[in-house]
C-alpha cells in the first residue's frame, strides 16, 4: 500500500502513517521505504529516501518517528526502542 507525502508539523515533509509503524521494521529497497508490521502488515514509501531531507513519520495518534530512528530500525533490522 503506497502512502502519500503530507505536510506535517512545520513545514517539514512527513508521512502520515497507521499506528502499527511505530513498532514496526523497516528495510530500504533503492529509495523505498518498506514498512512490516509484526502482524504481517506491508506498506511501501516510494521515493522516501529520494527526498532531502529525508521525511519524517507520524502515527495517527501523533507519535513522531525521526529519520534518525528509521536508519537505526534498518541497521539493526528489527524495531528499536527510543525514549521519547
Amino acid at each position: 500500500m503506497a502512502v502519500g507525502a503530507t505536510s506535517v508539523g512545520s513545514g517539514a515533509a512527513g508521512y502520515e502513517v497507521p499506528n502499527w509503524v511505530a513498532d514496526a521494521t523497516f528495510e530500504q529497497v533503492g529509495d523505498d521505504l518498506v514498512v512490516i508490521g509484526a502482524n504481517g502488515e506491508k506498506m511501501t514509501l516510494d521515493g522516501f529516501f529520494a527526498q532531502v531531507p529525508v521525511p519524517f513519520l507520524t502515527t495517527f495518534t501523533g507519535e513522531q518517528i525521526s529519520s534518525q530512528e528509521i536508519a537505526l530500525r534498518i541497521d539493526a533490522g528489527e524495531p528499536v526502542l527510543v525514549a521519547q
